[in-house]
């Protein structure tokens, strides 16, 4: 699973925070069973993107994987770094009818890299559950999104058991010929 530029720091503070929640003490109850875990983190409404994608990814790391994967839908209706501006009011100012910049108001919802990452950790779930289908589909979204680390969806081992159809998807949306000269030289070197 691609953790998006988290550190493991970040879901390690979940769990404590789970384990807060529902009671537990680090030193006289044994590691978090998955069904505590998941409840604690469902009973936290969670306030951005981030903290649900953190959740996930805590559930990943457990091997709760269907719980993971609501919390990462989740977390794609909810706010994130994307924005945009929106008009509240048909007001104009009087002078030559511009837009009232307090009649404008920020909405908030999940990037396209934050989307990308999310589909991509999705079809990881998916794949690890065995739902190949729903695992190509949403690796398929990852893409489609602008998802271009071929090399680390190739390698993965999450999709070891549907390899032969992630290389297909990975070669229609690799670019090809003039393309694909013109962004090597923008690629990282590995």
């Amino acid at each position: 699973l691609e953790v998006a530029g988290r550190s493991d720091k970040m879901w390690l503070r979940l769990i404590f925070l789970a384990q807060a929640v529902r009671g537990w003490t680090t030193t006289t109850t044994p590691a978090p069973r998955l069904r505590p875990l998941r409840a604690a983190a469902e009973e936290a409404a969670f306030a951005d993107f981030d903290a649900a994608e953190t959740a996930a990814l805590g559930a990943c790391k457990a091997g709760d994987y269907a719980g993971a994967l609501s919390l990462f839908e989740e977390a794609l209706t909810l706010p994130g770094d994307g924005y945009d501006v929106r008009r509240v009011s048909t007001n104009r100012s009087p002078i030559n009818g511009a837009v009232v910049p307090r009649d404008l108001e920020e909405v908030r919802f999940a990037s396209t890299s934050q989307r990308q990452t999310t589909f991509y950790n999705m079809a990881c779930c998916h794949a690890k559950m065995g739902n190949s289908d729903e695992a190509l589909e949403n690796l398929e979204k990852a893409l489609t999104l602008g998802f271009d680390d071929f090399a680390l969806v190739t390698g993965d081992g999450d999709f070891a058991s549907i390899a032969d159809d992630v290389n297909v998807l990975v070669q229609a949306y690799k670019p090809k010929g003039f393309f694909e000269t013109l962004l090597q030289p923008l690629r990282p070197k590995s």
